[in-house]
């Protein structure tokens, strides 16, 4: 009797793997779920191959090999995506050489396939400071939202932290008292700990204390709200006076 164990290793990929993995950061693990569903849908729609009737032996270096090519050839995918489904497609075999010690060269075959060279598109270039400077001076500073705005900006350009990182950031990750720091979460859950200057330090107090963000009921809420949690956060101090 034929075993069909390609969904049955998947399964336990998802459910048992991965969550396992303090180093996958929520993005990624979406992202390789997005590689498995186009990959299932290569399976059915351009094999003819149904995902539960699919074994592991099935599957091997020509058949990854001719599904990479089918994303930049056919689906017009650029080839840093293709080297992200890779790279998903990689982790499950990895998880498979220890789930499977019999399919192992199988595994090795395909985790040999490289990556290809994304070419550079341009050279980086850098803001000035003449133009660092108008851009920190469009936020009105007049207003509350100018003050938030002014306030990102400002984080953001001291720290160089991503935009997930301003989202994740909470108030008990500030410090403003000397020497002032800023604890950011980054990818993988690293955390690190990222000094401040005094100019930031100020802008970041004029914007808090609009919000009374330092009281000790709001150290777990997010540092930059939107404008529903703006409202929610007026009516409550509204209400507490």
């Amino acid at each position: 009797m034929k075993e069909y164990n390609f969904g049955k290793y998947l399964s336990s990929y998802f459910l048992r793997y991965i969550p396992s993995r303090m180093d996958y950061s929520e993005n990624t693990v979406k992202s390789y779920r997005d590689a498995f569903t186009i990959f299932l849908r290569y399976c059915t729609k351009v094999l003819n191959l149904k995902p539960e009737k699919m074994k592991i032996t099935d599957i091997n270096k020509d058949f990854i090999e001719d599904f990479l090519n089918w994303l930049v050839d056919k689906k017009g995918y650029s080839i840093k995506t293709r080297n992200q489904r890779l790279a998903a497609l990689q982790s499950f075999f990895r998880f498979l050489q220890i789930e499977t010690p019999e399919n192992i060269e199988r595994c090795n075959s395909i985790l040999s396939i490289k990556a290809k060279k994304v070419q550079n598109t341009g050279q980086m270039t850098y803001l000035t400071i003449n133009a660092i400077r108008k851009l920190l001076a469009t936020p009105n500073s007049k207003t509350k939202e100018g003050k938030r705005d002014l306030a990102i900006l400002t984080l953001l350009y001291d720290t160089g932290a991503r935009v997930q990182e301003m989202i994740d950031l909470n108030v008990c990750d500030l410090r403003l008292s000397s020497p002032a720091t800023v604890k950011l979460l980054g990818k993988g859950q690293k955390v690190r700990v990222i000094p401040i200057t005094p100019q930031t330090v100020n802008i970041i107090k004029s914007y808090i204390d609009n919000y009374q963000l330092l009281d000790e009921e709001n150290l777990e809420i997010p540092v930059f709200f939107n404008n529903l949690i703006c409202q929610i956060k007026l009516d409550k101090t509204a209400s507490s006076k």
